[in-house]
């Protein structure tokens, strides 16, 4: 009779034992849980806060007239996607002047020795306009020895993440480069010597 007693005593003990294993399986899990939602939103709002950092300071590039779009994509006038180089292809304004500068990589070197062409002018009827929910749209003409074009530049609220639309005047293409706005300063461009 002991040994039925002292064994209905260690298999409750036992069961107790398992379902105490069981519930804290169970609230680890909930915990690990619970702490991973966390760090997702401390990471998202880390990423927010830095987003809006990058953005007042495009605002401020724009705002001062020294600035660069570092592109990563470029879109021709079809649509079609081309992924490139960002510190060799740019749309670039300082000390009152403009350069726009391609460069794919290939065999040609191109007129500026990259692989592609730099042009440079001289902007006019500058206009910065912002709408409701702070998206920014900046335009101005530009005028140089081979380039008299539209510029219009496209900045999200939010985010330096920017477009910026070259439109001829003389023919009607249209180039649009896509990439991060960042002050002059911050830039990391190599500007080809040979420009026109």
């Amino acid at each position: 009779m002991k040994k039925i007693i002292f064994l209905l005593a260690m298999t409750t003990f036992l069961f107790s034992d398992f379902a105490m294993q069981a519930q804290t399986k169970k609230e680890l899990r909930a915990k690990r849980k619970a702490h991973r939602e966390c760090m997702r939103m401390h990471n998202r709002m880390v990423r927010e806060q830095q987003n809006m950092i990058a953005y007042q300071d495009a605002v401020k590039a724009l705002k001062s007239n020294s600035w660069v779009l570092q592109a990563n994509t470029l879109f021709n006038n079809f649509g079609a996607a081309i992924p490139v180089t960002n510190n060799l292809n740019f749309v670039a304004m300082d000390n009152n002047q403009v350069s726009l500068q391609l460069a794919f990589n290939g065999f040609n070197p191109g007129p500026n020795g990259l692989g592609g062409i730099t042009l440079t002018g001289w902007p006019s009827s500058i206009n910065e306009r912002v709408d409701k929910n702070g998206n920014i749209t900046y335009t101005f003409n530009v005028m140089g020895a081979a380039l008299f074009a539209q510029v219009t530049v496209r900045l999200g609220y939010g985010s330096n993440y920017s477009t910026v639309t070259v439109s001829s005047n003389t023919n009607g293409r249209e180039l649009t480069f896509s990439g991060n706005l960042v002050p002059y300063s911050q830039s990391n461009i190599f500007q080809s010597g040979f420009s026109f």
